[in-house]
């Protein structure tokens, strides 16, 4: 009788959705971060692609002199590139009383892979019960599908992937010795810089 019931009650559900006319307006979805469900594992299309193949061998003037001050960047320290893109790097050890703290940034512009779509591939590992990927944001940065993502405490790293479309992206990494809860931010505004210069 019980499961004659529960069928009856499913079934008067399906009716109900199939009323609803879809005039409502639905609430937006938060961002996954947790995992308590599973992650989204396709990208999201890209609508408006940038080309990367320009700054690959300057990848460092994707951010003005202004801009590294501001985000609190140590001063330049590398900058390469190579067939897949363009690689610029700040770091510095920050010591104060008793301790000693590694500041690493990167840019990366990778011209010939897909960081945003390997990003989404890679949302559900984990290692043992543990996530791989502690955070995982769906943003958009610059109008461009992005991913904001932590391995542990997004206040010590942080890592912004975004896609720039025909196979290009982004990746705006940090990694610090100490705690800075807006690090994440500071990746994002990193991030959305590098798109608006890079579009021109």
């Amino acid at each position: 009788m019980r499961h004659a019931f529960v069928a009856v009650f499913m079934l008067a559900l399906g009716a109900l959705a199939a009323c609803d006319g879809g005039n409502e307006p639905r609430p937006t979805p938060t961002p996954t971060s947790t995992t308590d469900s599973p992650r989204p594992t396709v990208a999201p299309a890209v609508h408006d692609a940038l080309d990367l193949r320009p700054h690959r061998l300057r990848t460092c003037a994707l951010l003005t002199k202004s801009q590294v001050a501001e985000l609190d960047f140590p001063p330049q320290n590398s900058e390469g590139a190579s067939r897949e893109g363009g690689l610029c790097e700040w770091f510095a050890d920050r010591s104060g009383p008793g301790r000693t703290e590694t500041y690493l940034f990167n840019l990366h512009a990778d011209v010939a892979g897909d960081p945003l779509a390997a990003a989404y591939r890679e949302s559900n590992d984990a290692v043992g019960d543990r996530p791989v990927w502690q955070l995982f944001d769906e943003r958009t940065v610059g109008g461009l599908p992005a991913v904001v993502r932590s391995r542990d405490d997004p206040a010590a790293s942080c890592q912004v992937v975004v896609g720039a479309g025909n196979g290009q992206g982004i990746t705006m990494s940090a990694s610090t010795g100490g705690s800075d809860p807006r690090l994440c931010d500071r990746m994002v505004t990193a991030a959305t810089w590098v798109v608006d210069r890079a579009r021109g």
